[in-house]
């Protein structure tokens, strides 16, 4: 499982059961296909998401066949 340390930017969507999709500044990843200081798309079930806190988020980045890369978040 990788991880990715950031800023949560804005959100895409988001649905009644607390599913997210929304965009995230990484300043510090192990996996080796994202870059830091790139923002990409990520998905998951959170509460709330504040811009002002930075996270890690553990997961794995995957390829949506309709979406293209994202960071599928499992905690």
């Amino acid at each position: 499982m990788n991880y990715i340390k950031g800023k949560f930017k804005s959100s895409i969507y988001e649905s009644e059961t607390g599913y997210k999709v929304g965009l995230f500044r990484v300043q510090e990843t192990d996996h080796e296909e994202i870059e830091t200081n790139k923002t990409i798309t990520f998905t998951g079930y959170f509460s709330e998401l504040s811009k002002d806190i930075i996270y890690r988020f553990e997961g794995e980045y995957i390829f949506h066949n309709r979406y293209g890369y994202q960071f599928q978040v499992s905690n």
